[in-house]
């Protein structure tokens, strides 16, 4: 009984701290990510794989016509949370190479099933909503989801459900449908409320305000991957990441292709409407066409050329890492 004594319960939690602390230091030193490594990496050797990896192949990832419905433009969640883990990569990536000269591009794209006119705005929509989420930027964010639909909203319902076990499943309780009650959207409309404060009124009917809550659920599961998946990433106050740095500067970093690059052979998700998350080296020159309307041409966006394939995040970081 006097060993169980001697020592005092402030002494035990003191011990437990202290045990707990070195437990996170030595898990924090042995989890070094593929990331740090490259991060850490500037030798010669290193810097001559890097130039021969974007001298033919073009790091990017792909937001494809899953997360997008017919005629929509904002990226909608879904069940496993793929896209939120999709746009995690390409911060990642992004701090990884930021002092090479390597910018990412946000490429914009629709399928052939409108006008030219039409599949230029659907694209450039489309490429604006993916990089306001990239740069934390809920204003953008706002504008965008102005024009959203229904459809995109109850899609991201149904994904929220599966990913964060939210009672708002569309696909068992019934799709949105305007000036008619959701329990669903209720349900929904109540999590964003006490988790995110977002100006809605629960009352189970479609509004815009209701995309506040899908900014702020998305950007919550895109620092859930970071944490996960880079943890040596940097911090800024409140928690915000790093902003990528963006390349094709005189369009904020947006390129509208329209219609025009949807057959192409690179992987799969290239052939039909989505957003391309690619980092392009300084050299390469991005010149799309100007003019609300006026799709892109191949010779003006070089990376959808014969001279380049797309290599996915994940290979490219291995690469540099080696």
């Amino acid at each position: 009984m006097g060993c169980l004594c001697a020592v005092s319960p402030i002494d035990c939690m003191g011990r437990i701290q202290i045990m707990l602390q070195n437990y996170i230091n030595r898990l924090a030193g042995a989890a070094k990510s593929i990331l740090s490594r490259v991060l850490n990496r500037n030798d010669g050797g290193c810097l001559e794989r890097r130039g021969k990896l974007f001298a033919k192949h073009l790091p990017a990832i792909s937001v494809g016509r899953r997360f997008f419905v017919d005629n929509g433009h904002m990226p909608c969640l879904d069940p496993d949370a793929s896209l939120t883990r999709k746009l995690a990569q390409a911060i990642g990536f992004s701090c990884a190479i930021r002092e090479n000269g390597i910018k990412l591009v946000v490429f914009g794209h629709a399928n052939d099933a409108g006008d030219e006119e039409s599949c230029y705005g659907l694209s450039i929509r489309r490429a604006q909503a993916v990089r306001a989420l990239i740069h934390q930027d809920s204003t953008a964010w706002r504008l965008a989801s102005l024009s959203a639909n229904l459809n995109e909203l109850s899609l991201t319902l149904a994904g929220a459900s599966a990913a964060m076990g939210w009672n708002c499943d569309t696909n068992a309780m019934g799709h949105l449908e305007e000036g008619v009650y959701s329990e669903a959207l209720m349900n929904f409309q109540n999590m964003i409320r006490s988790r995110y404060r977002s100006p809605v009124i629960p009352n189970g009917f479609p509004s815009h305000a209701c995309w506040h809550g899908v900014y702020c659920l998305l950007i919550e599961l895109i620092n859930k991957s970071l944490r996960q998946d880079y943890p040596a990433l940097p911090r800024h106050n409140f928690g915000f990441w790093p902003i990528p740095e963006m390349g094709y500067e005189s369009g904020n970093g947006v390129v509208a292709c329209g219609s025009r690059f949807t057959k192409k052979d690179y992987w799969s998700e290239l052939r039909t409407s989505r957003v391309d998350l690619v980092f392009v080296p300084e050299s390469i020159n991005i010149s799309p066409a100007n003019g609300e309307g006026s799709a892109s041409v191949e010779h003006s966006v070089p990376v959808y050329g014969r001279n380049f394939t797309f290599l996915p995040l994940k290979e490219a970081l291995q690469v540099l890492s080696k």
